[in-house]
């Protein structure tokens, strides 16, 4: 039965601090319905050594399962297979876990009580139960009202309780049903709402004598009146998250910005010094508050967004996806091998087609692909377009690049992770069609292999811009002011590493994008460093310095208007003056990565004053620094701090006092034993660090 609490329970386990300390590797994969061995494996294999990630990618399934092995056998490892629907599922896995006894552990969580005696009958299973009714009664008051345990003597306390008793009856103990039920009545302050809530509860949910299908549809039956109980501008917001897959966690910084493309953030929500992305948070929240969205949240302060990512519980995306389909909210093509697939009339509600998700698996079917898109149809009412593709899939239909001109009045168009852009879906042509559509508001071509930079100068209404490709090419007749004209761009992700003005020894210009909020990839050797200083309502910045020490203080000449906090990358300056003086005098710098030859000294100095704003310091692969001074004073909120590859430093230096996690990697092996505590015996730098709350060592915990 879903809903009970299996993975819940089963993530309490997996972060829990003494789990954190026993195990050296741990991974979480999510099986689901749809699931492919090699996928798996190399999932739980990026998750234990993620250091080896592109080797891993290449393996073969054999290669797979011996290093699966390998990996158990040579430390300890906790691996969870979250939702396993099938005892074929663990036929195809279980040659990768040691069949004996094993320094690892593996945890799982199903459904189907069978597939758990299938794994190990000498296991220890856990079934959930559901609650009592004094549990169900004591978990929706902590759901349904803010007072927690203390009910406000305010309210009619003795009817509001004998109304949520009764209607917790009809949970029949099920915690999903509970916590949804809570997240409606937190809404609805008033006894008069509760009595609504609770006649609307009894026709939408009978009390429940058993847990089995029928039950289970009547749940999402509840669901759906719970979505039914959103404001209006939140409905197609839950709706567009069944937009991605089963399990899948969402990035919520570039959810946000499609919520904002596709109109749904309504301006009239926006109050004053407020940004959009602010007002799809406060979306965002509300979902969370109503307990229909899983989020994480972000550990950096200076990020644009208090959550990280967000999911749907199954049940939930379920109700989700019957819900999108009943008010034909967007349509799925779906292309693999051996598939039919059926087309969509043109003469249909025009809503069904005005979103479309393109889901291509790795070894899709681009005869029936190409002929999607070269049939007749009325492209015009296209909207918004993703292209989604499974892990590995890497070529796109031929036909898309040849007709993408003709879905002219596409407002998003997402194609993400695509590597293969050949034939007629040539670079320049496909640079050139996505430059007629311009009504776009988002446009992806992230980590694709496109080497020719778009033709952009038409799209004046871009809001989000995702170029974040490895390099890319402009082309001679491409101006070097081809952004400017673009001043309605909030979002801008630059090549992470080229950018090549062909013919010319000229950088991009970014004057005129006053409105920008997100900047990243700025490197100094292609992009304009004065133009920063028009950046005014910048909030996210990543850069790269390359060259001259007069260039980084030029560079921090031009920060010095910018009122927001933004986070720096610094690489392959080879600066042999210490950058530390010009750098720690940018008031709102947050987060700081120095990356590798940033710096070729042998000494680095933070001063008394310095870095007023810093929470997050990464140094990587230093080869020269033996030594690091921090004055007293210096870094007053450094919370993280990452020291990886700088061989020849000598010691952690003092002044760390409000550090909660330090992470170290690659460093040498007195540098790491001078940190800890082994066998009672406190190493000579553990007294530095005493106070902070995580230690991590190459991967490992000892605090």
């Amino acid at each position: 039965m879903g809903g009970l609490g299996k993975t819940t329970l089963a993530q309490k386990i997996y972060n829990h601090s003494a789990i954190k300390t026993h195990f050296a590797g741990l991974a979480w994969v999510s099986i689901s319905r749809k699931w492919q061995t090699d996928r798996v494996l190399q999932r739980i294999l990026i998750c234990l050594v993620p250091e080896n990630k592109n080797s891993i990618l290449n393996m073969d399934s054999d290669k797979l399962v011996e290093y699966m092995l390998q990996i158990q056998g040579r430390k300890k490892c906790l691996i969870v297979l979250d939702d396993i629907w099938s005892t074929d599922t663990w036929d195809a896995l279980k040659a990768a876990f040691p069949a004996g006894k094993s320094m690892s552990k593996l945890m799982l969580t199903s459904r189907n009580a069978e597939v758990a005696e299938h794994v190990n009958l000498d296991g220890f299973i856990h079934k959930p139960e559901c609650l009592s009714p004094e549990q169900s009664w004591e978990l929706l008051k902590l759901k349904a009202l803010h007072t927690g345990n203390c009910l406000d003597i305010t309210r009619d306390v003795k009817r509001m309780e004998e109304l949520g008793r009764e209607m917790v009856e009809h949970c029949a103990g099920l915690p999903l049903a509970i916590v949804v039920l809570g997240g409606i009545l937190v809404t609805k302050p008033s006894l008069i709402e509760w009595e609504k809530v609770y006649r609307d509860s009894k026709s939408s949910l009978k009390a429940g004598k058993g847990l089995g299908e029928a039950y289970q549809r009547e749940i999402l039956s509840f669901l759906v009146w719970s979505y039914n109980d959103l404001p209006p501008q939140l409905k197609p917001c839950f709706l567009y998250l069944s937009k991605f897959g089963e399990d899948k966690w969402i990035k919520l910084e570039t959810l946000y910005q499609l919520w904002i493309a596709e109109g749904m953030i309504l301006s009239s929500d926006k109050r004053e010094g407020e940004t959009m992305i602010q007002v799809a948070e406060s979306y965002m929240g509300e979902l969370v508050h109503r307990n229909m969205v899983q989020v994480r949240f972000n550990d950096v302060e200076s990020s644009l967004t208090k959550f990280e990512s967000c999911s749907l519980h199954d049940l939930m995306r379920d109700m989700s996806l019957i819900q999108a389909k009943a008010e034909d909210f967007f349509e799925v093509i779906h292309f693999q091998s051996g598939n039919e697939f059926h087309l969509k009339s043109t003469t249909e509600s025009r809503s069904a087609s005005t979103r479309v998700v393109i889901r291509l698996d790795e070894e899709y079917s681009s005869k029936e692909a190409n002929y999607y898109f070269t049939k007749k149809r009325n492209e015009e009412c296209y909207r918004s377009i993703l292209l989604l593709g499974k892990f590995g899939a890497r070529s796109l239909p031929q036909a898309l690049g040849s007709h993408v001109a003709n879905f002219r009045f596409l407002k998003v168009f997402s194609v993400e992770h695509y590597t293969n852009f050949s034939g007629a879906f040539s670079h320049i042509n496909f640079g050139r069609a996505v430059g007629s559509l311009v009504y776009l508001r988002y446009l992806s071509l992230r980590d694709t292999n496109l080497l020719i930079f778009p033709s952009l100068q038409k799209l004046v209404l871009l809001q989000t811009l995702k170029l974040d490709t490895d390099k890319i090419y402009v082309l001679p007749w491409l101006s070097r002011d081809v952004l400017v004209k673009m001043d309605c761009l909030r979002h801008l992700y630059l090549p992470k590493f080229k950018v090549d003005v062909l013919g010319r020894k000229s950088k991009l210009r970014f004057n005129g994008l006053s409105k920008l909020e997100t900047l990243e990839n700025f490197d100094t050797t292609w992009c304009e460093v004065k133009d920063l200083r028009d950046l005014i309502n910048l909030r996210k910045l990543t850069l790269t310095v390359r060259g001259s020490f007069d260039i980084l203080e030029e560079m921090m000449k031009n920060l010095d208007d910018v009122a927001s906090s933004p986070s720096s990358c610094l690489r392959k300056s080879y600066l042999e003056e210490d950058p530390m003086p010009i750098l720690e005098m940018l008031p709102v710098l947050s987060v700081l990565q120095m990356r590798e030859d940033t710096y070729v000294g042998k000494e680095m100095v933070c001063s008394a004053t310095g870095f007023p704003k810093l929470t997050h310091l990464i140094l990587y692969k230093f080869t020269n620094l033996e030594k690091w001074r921090v004055e007293k004073g210096s870094m007053p909120i450094l919370s993280h701090l990452r020291i990886q590859r700088c061989n020849k430093l000598e010691e952690l230096p003092e002044g760390l006092v409000f550090l909660k996690s330090l992470q170290i990697y690659q460093m040498p092996q007195d540098f790491n034993d001078r940190l800890k505590r082994q066998d009672g015996e406190e190493g000579p730098d553990f007294h530095k660090i005493s106070h902070v709350l995580r230690l991590i060592i190459d991967g490992q915990d000892y605090i």
